[in-house]
């Protein structure tokens, strides 16, 4: 089966967020710690003896940083990893048989069997980007991936 597509700085966050999302500590600790953050916030400044507004300066910026770390850190490391490798622009094309994967593009090859690899996850938007694949192609990747691949549970 062969492949035509070209990768886009979404592609990586989106490869990236199905990563993190995989395991249930990765997904919801940094949600469950920034909702108890906020809690301990709100049960302090709803004491009787919290004397002004600039007390609550130091929580809310470090709750800011925590969300920050959280959401907009996957969206920056994306964004640095796709624009600080150019050979990752431009097409590609992927040919997927019972051998393995073979990918050409502009500035090379690669020639990857089987047992290279140490499973796949499929997201709503990723495996090999599907907004290249129609509903054929993709049936046909999910039964060659499932036929030579375990599938890395979430």
């Amino acid at each position: 089966m062969r492949v035509t597509y070209q990768l886009t700085q979404k592609d990586f966050y989106e490869a990236l967020i199905a990563n993190r999302n995989r395991r249930f500590m990765g997904k919801w600790g940094p949600r469950f710690l920034i909702a108890v953050a906020l809690l301990m916030l709100g049960m302090g400044q709803l004491r009787p003896e919290s004397r002004t507004g600039t007390d609550i300066l130091v929580p809310i910026g470090l709750i800011a940083f925590w969300a920050f770390a959280f959401w907009g850190a996957v969206w920056w490391t994306a964004r640095k990893q796709f624009t600080e490798q150019p050979a990752v622009r431009g097409q590609r094309t992927a040919i997927l048989d019972g051998a393995g994967v073979r990918t050409h593009w502009e500035g090379g090859t690669s020639d990857a069997e089987w047992k290279t690899y140490i499973g796949y996850l499929e997201a709503k938007h990723q495996f090999l980007t599907k907004r290249c694949l129609d509903a054929d192609q993709l049936a046909e990747v999910r039964s060659l991936l499932s036929e030579h691949l375990p599938v890395i549970s979430k």
